[in-house]
């Protein structure tokens, strides 16, 4: 959540590990300056028969960049960030 709506850089990481036959709904809540500039990058595994699904509300900034990296290499694994696949 934004304190100013001057300026600024948000840098997020995260890890995500998702188990076998399990599913995993990420939602980012974000609620920039509209000035600012935000970079995601976030690393998903997936084991036997998972899903992990992610969205966001809320955003508004002047520049993002999401750095998706998912291993799937598990049968029936599937992935679908913000809407695609």
């Amino acid at each position: 959540m934004a304190l100013t709506d001057g300026t600024y850089l948000t840098n997020a990481v995260s890890e995500i590990v998702v188990a076998d036959n399990a599913r995993v709904s990420h939602m980012r809540a974000q609620r920039d300056s509209g000035a600012a500039f935000h970079i995601v990058n976030c690393a998903v595994s997936l084991a036997h028969a998972s899903r992990y699904q992610s969205g966001e509300r809320g955003a508004r900034r002047a520049y993002f960049a999401l750095q998706p990296e998912h291993a799937a290499d598990s049968e029936g694994a599937e992935c679908a960030i913000d809407g695609s696949r």
